[in-house]
Parts: structure tokens; C-alpha cells; sequence
């Protein structure tokens, strides 16, 4: 039998062979096999003016969403919930059941978050198991992921110009790797157009939830409403025009133990709520506040007229039904305000405890993968319990984040 020396020592070489078998290919001077995880870079890259590279030394938060185990199982049950002649027909999940059944594989999950480690990266487990969170450098994840990343600001505003790379093994249990970016948050402002109706109109003073509420003559809730001396919409007029009063008239309202979930990034004042509900003569709004496992209540911001709209017409519409306030504070995710606003969607459906759950923050931007990976997965949970998540269009609709000059 052939020998060659090992450490000073004749073997045969098919034990050496063996033996090499045995270690990991990276050690043997091998990359190993990577495959791409599509739609995982964010369309505003191409939209950098004169782009540079991030600085390599910029420390980057990231997270790595993991797909659901048993996915064609997961489908399945969802059309079989909704399908009339099935079994499994409105048979809701019970809480904590869909991770239970769906949860992603935990050897998959700790062997990536232990391949994460090995590329420097310093790495924690979210709550709910669904995601690997992790922090390095750019250079990291650009070595990692086989990506460039490059910024127009000396690193404020950065992104990937392509998708991200991963060893084979690992990329049918990723789903989104969050991170690499950070573009949805740098869209293109509203603005007026010079010369155009809304920029000679005379503009509406800022009104906030601090603003005094002042009814029409007679303190007629069914009169206008003026705000900082402006007639606006109030609840009878929301009333009317959703043609909600047949529906309040048989006591149609939200009572029967049910809540509404507010998916939030900023507190609120409650003696606003207070003055909202008895100046049009609403009983008290039963609320309470829920912060988000991972993070912090992140106090009085500017979304803050943002959750009282969404408080003040939740209880208009349903002024019998109770609402649970989920917060969660954008600083925990780098500023990056969806992201806060889908932790707190992820509580909301964790505690599945509301049939009904409200997004009015808007959630656009994002790579495609965002979507169809992370984000699916949370609704796939959602639907598979009962729970129907509404989500806002935008204040512009579709225009929200590219707006015409």
C-alpha cells in the first residue's frame, strides 16, 4: 500500500484521504458552494449618485429571518381554514401552536448562527426563534455575503448592489437577510411643485395631538368639527360616510370580549385620548399599552399623532371593543421605523389575543425577499389563528416613496 508522511508519521493514504474528508473544506483552502438569496438587495441602490464605498469599519445590525419549517404543510392549512368544505374549515390555531408546528428547524438555525460566528460576527437569538440577530463590520458582511457595499455619504445611507451569497446548505432556510441596507428609509420627500394649486394654497396649520378640539355651535357632535380654527371630519361624519349608524343602531359596536391591536412606534397622551372621547360624547376607551419583548417603549415621538388617529377612530368605529396598544421603539433597529412597526406586529400576533390588527405605519421599500420571506411568515401565523391584519395604502398611495418632480 502506498504511505505519506502525516505529522512526521507514515499513513496510508487512504487513510490521509479519509481524514481530509473529515475537515471542513474552508480549512482544506476550499470555498464552499454559495447559492444566492433572491430579491435580497434593495431597488433605491440603483438610485445612489455617485456611489463610494461604506466605510469598511461601520458597524452594522443585522438580522437573518428564517423560513418556516414544513412549508408546504403551512399552505395547506391556510387554504384548507378558508375552504368551507373542509375539516380544518375557521379550526384557528391556538396561541403558541403555529411555532409549535412551523417553527424553523433548530439544527438549520444553529448551525447559521454558528457559521455567523465563524465570519466574526457577534450573534443573538430573537424571541420567537424566527431570526439570528447579529453585528459586525462591513467588511464582514461583505466578506460574508460575497456583496459590495457601497454609500453616497460616507455610510448615513448604504446598501448592496447585489444580492446576497450563503453557503448552499443554508439558503432554503433563509428567508431575508436584513441589514445590508438601510435605503428605505432615504426616499424621496412630498414636495410641492412651484407655481402648482398646492403650493399657492394657503396651508392648514401643524396640528397635533395636543390641539384643543372645539365643536360647532350647540356642541352638536353631529355639527363640524374645527381644528386650530379649520372645519375637519369627525366621527359622525366617518359615520356617515362608511354607513356605520345601522350598524351602531343594533348595537353592532365591538362588545363581546374581542379587542383591536394597534401595531405603534410612538406612546401617546392619555388626556388626549380623554379629551377626544368627551368632547364626541364616546364612552372611555378601554386601552392598554404592550411593549414589544425586544425592545423599549420608546416615549413621545413624531408618529405620535400617528397613534392617536389610529386609537381615536379604532374606538370610533368600535367604540365597544377593547385595544391593546402594541409598542415597540424604532432605536432598537437602528431607526428604522418598519421594522419597529413589524416587532410590534410580531407581539400582537404572538399573544394572539385581537381578532383585529391595524398597520397604518407604512411598510414599502424594502427588497422584494422582505415580503415574501420574513414578512409572509408573520402573516402566514396570523391567518393560520383567525387574526385579519389590515394595513394602511400610504398617505400617497403609491406614489408614498417615489413621488414625481
Amino acid at each position: 500500500m502506498s504511505q505519506s508522511v502525516f505529522s512526521g508519521r507514515h499513513l496510508p493514504v487512504g487513510l490521509v484521504a479519509f481524514v481530509a474528508l473529515l475537515l471542513p473544506l474552508t480549512a482544506m483552502g476550499v470555498e464552499p458552494q454559495t447559492s444566492l438569496i433572491a430579491g435580497n438587495h434593495s431597488p433605491a441602490v440603483e438610485k445612489l449618485v455617485a456611489p463610494q464605498p461604506a466605510p469598511i469599519d461601520q458597524m452594522l445590525t443585522m438580522r437573518i429571518y428564517l423560513n418556516p419549517s414544513h412549508r408546504d404543510e403551512l399552505e395547506h392549512l391556510l387554504l384548507a381554514q378558508q375552504d368551507p368544505t373542509s375539516p380544518s374549515y375557521h379550526k384557528w390555531l391556538k396561541t403558541g401552536e403555529f411555532d409549535q408546528r412551523f417553527r424553523p428547524d433548530p439544527e438549520s438555525r444553529a448551525a447559521i448562527a454558528g457559521w455567523l460566528k465563524e465570519q466574526g460576527f457577534e450573534v443573538s437569538q430573537s424571541p420567537n426563534g424566527r431570526a439570528i440577530k447579529f453585528t459586525g463590520t462591513v467588511a464582514q458582511a461583505q466578506s460574508a455575503f460575497s456583496v459590495a457595499i457601497y454609500s453616497t455619504d460616507g455610510g448615513k445611507n448604504y446598501g448592496n448592489f447585489a444580492d446576497p451569497a450563503v453557503p448552499t446548505q443554508f439558503a432554503g432556510s433563509i428567508g431575508f437577510i436584513d441589514g445590508l441596507d438601510n435605503l428605505r428609509g432615504s426616499h424621496t420627500s412630498m414636495h410641492f411643485t412651484p407655481g402648482s394649486p398646492a403650493d399657492t394654497h394657503p396651508l392648514a396649520p401643524a396640528v397635533h395631538a395636543s390641539s384643543k378640539l372645539q365643536l360647532a355651535a350647540n356642541d352638536d357632535v353631529g355639527q363640524p368639527v374645527t381644528i386650530n380654527k379649520r372645519t375637519g371630519f369627525g366621527p359622525s361624519d366617518f359615520y356617515t360616510f362608511y354607513d356605520v349608524n345601522p350598524l351602531l343602531n343594533k348595537s353592532i359596536n365591538g362588545t363581546g370580549g374581542g379587542c383591536i391591536g394597534l401595531a405603534e412606534i410612538s406612546d401617546y397622551p392619555d388626556a388626549a385620548v380623554t379629551s377626544f372621547d368627551n368632547t364626541f360624547k364616546l364612552a372611555a376607551a378601554t386601552i392598554t399599552r404592550v411593549v414589544a419583548s425586544d425592545s423599549d417603549n420608546p416615549g413621545l415621538n413624531d408618529r405620535e399623532d400617528e397613534s392617536m388617529l389610529d386609537i381615536e377612530y379604532a374606538h370610533t368605529f368600535a367604540p365597544g371593543a377593547a385595544i391593546r396598544f402594541y409598542l415597540s421603539d424604532p432605536a432598537t433597529f437602528s431607526g428604522n421605523v418598519i421594522q419597529a412597526t413589524v416587532d410590534a406586529l410580531d407581539t400582537a400576533v404572538s399573544e394572539n389575543l385581537c381578532s383585529s390588527i391595524s398597520i397604518s405605519i407604512e411598510s414599502c421599500g424594502f427588497p422584494s425577499s422582505f415580503y415574501t420571506g420574513a414578512l409572509h411568515t408573520t402573516y402566514a401565523n396570523a391567518a393560520s389563528q383567525g387574526q385579519t391584519v389590515f394595513v394602511a395604502e400610504g398617505d400617497q398611495g403609491a406614489a408614498e416613496f417615489d413621488v414625481d418632480p
